[in-house]
């Protein structure tokens, strides 16, 4: 009888370690974040103690690799540049094997501290000449709308150039400092025409309050989005928000604050083209005296 005990124990072990299958377990998904205007982490967390690389390099080659570190927390560091394709594969080490992750990609479209001036990545949207866009003091700030105006009297920042958020998962990242118009909206468009009101052109938003969001607009465009209310919000905060495309017209949105999620939902961008779109950030008229200010703005896809 011992011995059938025995044996069944060692049975009950096997089938275990055979479910977990060998080598080290990452708990979670692996994070890419920005860690400075020219560097990326990625980082993750190990069931134990490993030993881990991140090897990388653009366009599907392997030319470089991160240090060793070992432990639980691990977070590599990966010099990055603008408009380069980057790919990364995770190496974890243990006494009981190794694990290599799937290749993750990453492409860094704009990472603007506002340091003396707007980065090349931008233009300007004028729907307002009185308006002033500026970088004063490492922020952008836009002020000198005449207070109690229309909603027709708008100022930011656009993309040079239309973004392809076909394939990818987009992520932008807002830190918002000050917000004394009555919006402070970014979003998305298929044309930007200055001097005429994005709301009555195809595209979509998120329509910000300083201290709440509500649903993206789609105003002039023939997609839909799902419902959603974000409010009590107490500046300084950041906004992130997510767009993994799914197929065709379909994302998937994720909005955060201060990486808290606090929505997620369905977008469909109905006829505009998901390998053009206009990124944009934009204020309207004052609805309270001085600026809105941003201390940076930063746009990967992955």
């Amino acid at each position: 009888m011992r011995k059938k005990i025995v044996l069944l124990a060692v049975l009950a072990i096997a089938l275990i370690a055979a479910a977990c299958g060998g080598g080290p377990r990452i708990v979670g998904e692996i994070q890419t974040t920005m860690h400075s205007a020219n560097e990326v982490a990625i980082s993750f967390r190990t069931a134990g103690e490993a030993t881990s690389r991140v090897a990388y390099g653009v366009n599907g080659e392997y030319t470089a690799s991160t240090a060793e570190q070992t432990g639980r927390e691990h977070q590599h560091i990966v010099p990055v540049e603008a408009f380069k394709d980057y790919n990364f594969i995770v190496y974890v080490s243990d006494d009981t094997g190794e694990l290599v992750s799937d290749e993750i990609k990453f492409t860094l479209l704009v990472h603007d501290e506002f340091e003396g001036k707007l980065a090349d990545f931008w233009t300007i949207y004028n729907n307002y000449d009185n308006a002033r866009v500026a970088v004063i003091d490492g922020k952008l700030q836009i002020d000198g709308f005449h207070k109690n105006g229309t909603d027709n009297n708008q100022k930011g920042i656009v993309s040079a150039q239309p973004l392809n958020l076909a394939g990818r998962t987009t992520v932008i990242e807002i830190d918002y400092v000050v917000a004394n118009h009555m919006e402070q909206n970014p979003g998305f468009a298929g044309e930007i025409i200055q001097g005429d009101d994005v709301w009555w052109h195809n595209g979509f938003r998120l329509t910000g309050y300083g201290d709440s969001f509500n649903t993206s607009m789609f105003n002039g465009g023939d997609g839909s989005i799902g419902g959603m209310n974000i409010g009590d919000l107490e500046l300084p905060y950041t906004l992130t928000w997510i767009l993994k495309h799914e197929k065709d017209k379909e994302f998937t949105i994720e909005v955060k604050i201060n990486g808290v999620s606090r929505h997620v939902g369905p977008l469909n961008i109905g006829s505009l083209n998901p390998e053009a779109l206009y990124f944009y950030l934009y204020v309207s008229n004052n609805n309270q005296d001085g600026p809105s200010v941003f201390d940076r703005v930063t746009i990967y896809q992955k």
